[in-house]
């Protein structure tokens, strides 16, 4: 089994993605597994990026991170990998700024002998991805599937249009993916008023909860 996933797939969100892999044989401690093809992020290359696995002593705490590639090297912790059982690996990456397609990744496993030198050197075997929906965008599972929020309803128009006069702004928006709380939503152009600036403007919303009270103009 090599199964990979992620969980954010918004540009330039942190995303954190998801292995699991059942090995064939056991593999020794001190054995690397490498995960190659995962480019388009906007992380750099590290020798230590940060990995984690539920699994205590199944995986180092860090690996090392080729961005150019998208390639990344673990090595196998202190008890080992046994064949036959799952064990899952985690990271975070950055999703770069445009929208991209999932690219093809691919893992294998490089074992240390314990009768000498010589590593049991595996073969690249493509990653299984599920195919499935993240925040509402299609595919948004899939390892650096990446798409650019947008919205597919955008309107805004005005109750007043005489001068000096006070005037309500209405905006109608439909997103074309899931936003978290404590996202933000900027709307710019609104050039020509009389209204100063201000950290707190006041907005109103057709249901409770979906915006701020108010918004910095």
């Amino acid at each position: 089994t090599r199964k990979i996933g992620q969980s954010n797939p918004l540009a330039s969100a942190s995303n954190n993605v998801s292995v699991v892999l059942v090995a064939d044989c056991d593999v020794s401690a001190g054995s690397n597994v490498t995960i190659s093809g995962l480019t388009g992020s906007q992380t750099d290359d590290s020798a230590g990026l940060a990995v984690w696995s539920p699994s205590e002593g199944a995986f180092e705490s860090s690996g090392v991170w080729t961005r150019g590639s998208g390639r990344l090297t673990v090595r196998v912790g202190t008890q080992g990998l046994e064949h036959g059982v799952a064990y899952v690996l985690s990271f975070v990456l950055q999703n770069q700024a445009s929208n991209q397609s999932s690219p093809g990744v691919s893992v294998k496993a490089s074992v240390v002998s314990l009768a000498g030198p010589y590593v049991g050197e595996g073969e690249y075997e493509t990653m299984e991805k599920a195919g499935t929906s993240a925040l509402g965008v299609a595919r948004g599972g899939d390892p650096l599937e990446v798409h650019v929020a947008s919205f597919r309803t955008r309107r805004i128009v005005q109750s007043n249009p005489l001068a000096w006069a006070s005037n309500r702004l209405n905006v109608t928006l439909e997103p074309d993916c899931d936003m978290a709380g404590g996202s933000n939503v900027t709307i710019s152009g609104l050039t020509g008023t009389e209204s100063v600036d201000m950290e707190e403007l006041e907005v109103t919303s057709s249901a409770a909860g979906l915006f701020a009270r108010s918004g910095a103009w």
